[in-house]
Order: C-alpha cells, then sequence, then structure tokens
C-alpha cells in the first residue's frame, strides 16, 4: 500500500495456488531428506532460474513503473527494495528462530552476526537487479553508468556513438544471464560446503570381506551379520 501498487495475489491467483501447492506437497512429504551434495546440486538450478525471475521480472517493476517519479528514477530505492523485499523472509525467520523446536525465540539473525555480509544471498539480489538495470538502461543512472563502462570498455568519440548506440538488452536476456551468474554462486557453494564429504565418501575403497580358507567374498547378507 506505501508503494501504491495493488498486490499480485489479488489479481492473478496463479501464485497463491502455486505457494499453497508447494506447501502442500511439503506437508505430506513422508520424511524429509537430509542435505547432500546429491539433493543440493539439482536445485542450485532451480534456485537460480526462480531467483532470477524473482529479482528480474518480480521485483523491480514495483519501482521503475511507480507513479512518483523520485522513485522510479532512483537507483537506490531499486536496489534497497530489492534487498529487502528478497532477503526480508530469511531475516525474519533467522529473527524468531521460526526453526527452533523449543519455539520461537529473538535472535540475532545470522545476517547481522559477525561474516553475515558474506552470505550469497544477501548480497546477490542487489547485484542481479543492478545488472539487469545496467544491461536494460532501466533508470537514467544506469544509462550514465552503461555509457561510462562501454567508454572504458571500448573509447569512442561522440559522433561515433550517435551512429552507433549502446546496444540494450531485453529483459529476457538480462533474465537469462542472471540465472546463469545466480547457478555458478550456488553451484560454487554447494561444492564449497558438501562436495568434500560427497568425494570422501566416493573415492573411499569399497571394504571387501573374504573367507580366510578360499578367498571368497563372503554374501552381502552375511557380511552385515557379521558386521552387527
Amino acid at each position: 500500500p506505501w508503494l501504491g501498487l495493488t498486490p499480485s495475489y489479488l489479481l492473478f491467483p496463479g501464485f497463491p495456488i502455486l505457494y499453497i501447492s508447494a506447501q502442500a506437497v511439503v506437508e505430506y512429504l513422508p520424511w524429509v531428506p537430509p542435505m547432500s551434495f546429491e539433493l543440493e546440486a539439482p536445485l542450485t538450478i532451480l534456485d537460480a532460474l526462480s531467483r532470477s525471475y524473482l529479482l528480474v521480472d518480480l521485483i523491480p517493476p514495483s519501482i521503475l513503473k511507480h507513479s512518483n517519479p523520485a522513485l522510479s528514477t532512483s537507483p537506490w530505492a531499486l536496489l534497497v527494495v530489492t534487498l529487502i523485499t528478497a532477503n526480508a523472509g530469511f531475516f525474519f525467520v533467522n529473527l524468531f528462530s521460526m526453526f527452533n523446536p523449543s519455539g520461537w525465540t529473538l535472535s540475532t539473525p545470522a545476517e547481522l552476526q559477525s561474516y553475515g555480509w558474506t552470505t550469497v544471498d544477501l548480497w546477490v539480489a542487489p547485484l542481479i537487479t543492478g545488472i539487469m538495470a545496467l544491461l536494460t538502461n532501466a533508470q537514467p543512472f544506469w544509462t550514465h553508468l552503461h555509457l561510462l563502462v562501454q567508454s572504458f570498455m571500448r573509447p569512442v568519440t561522440a559522433e561515433a556513438l550517435e551512429k552507433n548506440p549502446i546496444t540494450l538488452w531485453s529483459t529476457q536476456d538480462a533474465r537469462s544471464l542472471g540465472a546463469v551468474i545466480l547457478w555458478v554462486l550456488f553451484a560454487t557453494r554447494t561444492v564449497k560446503n558438501y562436495g568434500p564429504a560427497w568425494w570422501k565418501l566416493r573415492s573411499k575403497k569399497r571394504e571387501v570381506m573374504r573367507s580366510r580358507v578360499d578367498g571368497k567374498r563372503y554374501p552381502s547378507n552375511l557380511k552385515a551379520k557379521k558386521t552387527q
């Protein structure tokens, strides 16, 4: 309401249906799989696609299409709103310790603790939105910045720039680039967090139990009984 925009869920019922369906699937899962490399690696692709759609198509229009020119042309408003909107859920979950089995309690979110700013999910939101705004010249500030960057990369005269203006990216192309960048970042984080344990498990030699009499392998069920 402060931005003067109608909430999307009042206009398009697809979003509430999507979230309700996802919640229903989670509730009816027989068990929650543990965090592992095999589980996280494929999800990095889905996370990158959904996050790029959020940071390029869903959040920026609330600022870029605002009726107040002071907001619609402000790069700070664009980046700050993206930062808050994309991370508010994580912030409040950690603030109230919603995943604590003993109940909700106030605690310092991980983003505000030491080295909390290094969290990928925190700073990647304004990064992707800024790249989109730079490539599409979403605001006058980004147009000037685009010209400045291009002048450093390929110095040209004003006459040449008028004949061959800068090439603007479409929103779809910027979203695709954002998805690739996000996938690289999320995949790197997955490899860093779960890669060593996965590689150690894969490279560990399989123990084979053999008979001392004839050297033949024990059956798998017999091996299980011996280990018990």
